[in-house]
């Protein structure tokens, strides 16, 4: 009760403030069909505050759960090109929460407070400061953030994993060339025990320092042609490095000189290329190249020693059928020991979750969308079919020969889903999503019997102030 006492007092002061300031408007409705609770315009600066609220009905896999949401949502503007916002929400989920459970589903992982069988909760924080004009964008960010080419997920960066702060900065140089820079600070979840004591009530447990740096040159041609190719890094136990900040260096020959003429003290390093070409309006072809470890030498005699990369390919068709009809197709591919690592605190994720593409590495994906857009509404129907292999031990990434694709027991995923999406004001959201699995393992003790077979997936969520 207290906090929803907190927010109506400010609401009540905000409206209050209002009255003695013309600039202020408190239930402001704009020409432009957008709402927003409490709104500031000045010639100089905007300020827009609104609440987050929020309930979700869901049945996984035949687990009943209901999540109520509250929070708040605040964005400011000026006219220098400065800008910020703040995002958050508070989650209380009643019975278990089994998101998390599933691990084939691309639902962002939640960082749980608290699961028990009677309730479960978690947070979510968002936010950002930055400058923007015509040829600079730079800020510190804390938000979902993604980057390369796919429609159902990403092989670069991907929202699989919790949102993570970071730096940024991206420069356009001109009209077809721009540089790209992220610095992020990870949560390794790897106790580090020597730093990690015992104080008179609790013992006290410090992680090793995990970082996220990603650089990438962007080219754009005739306004259809766009070409991406850059690199990441993930490195740990020291801190952040403002090597990896400057945008023209070479990430693998920083590594290089850590490493000190042994691969011991290395880091996790991948390069990576994207892009797309509109061939019209309505036709688009995209795809993504990740390379964890690729030699060219072998890959040219058909081995696959040491070959480790994904690759993602698709098209998209939108208008052509039907004005405001889209169609997705899209084939994705990670050979074995893409995003791992020999060191724990290391591996290509945020607290235990995937960075890159959610069905992770020795698998494929098959996948589908047709969407239709009327009014408030859009419409979709989509599947997918994944092929996800075995996972030894890391040992042998780093051991020849290496595996073939879909080596080991394989556990396959049938997907095909439905959904309706309900948007008003910018701000009103109503989804209604339902899917069904078909679900097989060859490995008996990866996959609980719960989730094998035939299973639903169905939520229905209604929320103000947040698009979820």
């Amino acid at each position: 009760m207290i906090k929803y006492f907190l927010v109506i007092n400010l609401l009540i002061t905000f409206n209050l403030f209002s009255q003695n300031c013309d600039n202020f408007k408190f239930l402001d409705y704009n020409r432009d069909k957008s709402f927003n609770l409490i709104s500031y315009k000045d010639s100089n600066f905007q300020f827009y505050a609104n609440p987050i609220l929020g309930i979700s009905f869901e049945n996984l896999f035949g687990h009943n759960q209901r999540t109520t949401t509250w929070g708040f949502n605040i964005k400011g503007v000026m006219k220098n090109g400065l800008s910020f916002g703040l995002l958050f929400n508070d989650n209380i989920v009643y019975n278990q929460d089994f998101y998390n459970r599933i691990p084939f589903i691309k639902e962002q992982g939640r960082v749980l407070t608290g699961n028990n069988p009677n309730r479960s909760e978690f947070s979510e924080t968002r936010g950002y400061l930055k400058y923007q004009n015509n040829w600079l964008n730079v800020g510190v960010i804390k938000d979902n953030l993604t980057y390369g080419e796919g429609r159902n997920s990403k092989l670069i960066l991907s929202t699989k994993s919790p949102s993570f702060p970071a730096l940024f900065y991206e420069i356009k140089f001109s009209d077809w060339f721009k540089v790209y820079m992220l610095h992020g600070w990870l949560l390794s979840g790897i106790v580090d025990s020597t730093k990690s004591y015992q104080t008179q009530t609790f013992f006290r447990k410090v992680e090793h320092e995990k970082y996220f740096a990603l650089h990438s040159f962007e080219f754009s041609f005739f306004n259809r042609l766009n070409l991406r190719f850059g690199e990441t890094i993930i490195y740990s136990d020291r801190g952040p490095y403002i090597g990896y900040m400057l945008p023209f260096l070479f990430y693998r020959s920083i590594d290089h000189m850590f490493t000190y003429g042994s691969e011991d003290s290395g880091n996790n390093g991948s390069f990576f290329f994207d892009g797309s070409y509109q061939f019209s309006d309505q036709h688009k072809i995209y795809g993504s190249l990740f390379i964890d470890e690729l030699s060219f030498s072998n890959l040219l005699k058909g081995k696959t020693d040491r070959n480790q990369f994904g690759f993602l390919a698709g098209y998209s068709n939108s208008n052509t059928l039907l004005k405001n009809f889209s169609f997705d197709l899209e084939y994705t591919r990670i050979l074995p020991w893409v995003y791992s690592n020999w060191i724990p605190a290391q591996t290509y994720s945020n607290l235990g979750y995937l960075m890159g593409h959610y069905i992770g590495q020795n698998a494929d994906q098959f996948y589908t969308n047709f969407s239709y857009e009327y009014k408030h509404f859009k419409f979709s129907l989509n599947g997918d079919y994944t092929r996800q292999g075995g996972f030894s031990d890391v040992i042998n990434q780093y051991t020849s020969p290496g595996e073939s694709f879909l080596y080991g027991p394989i556990r396959k995923i049938l997907r095909l889903g439905f959904g309706v999406d309900f948007k008003y004001l910018e701000n009103i959201f109503i989804k209604f999503n339902y899917s069904f699995f078909n679900v097989s393992d060859e490995d008996q003790s990866r996959t609980p019997d719960w989730q094998k077979g035939k299973n639903h997936l169905i939520s229905l969520r209604l929320f103000y102030g947040l698009d979820r």
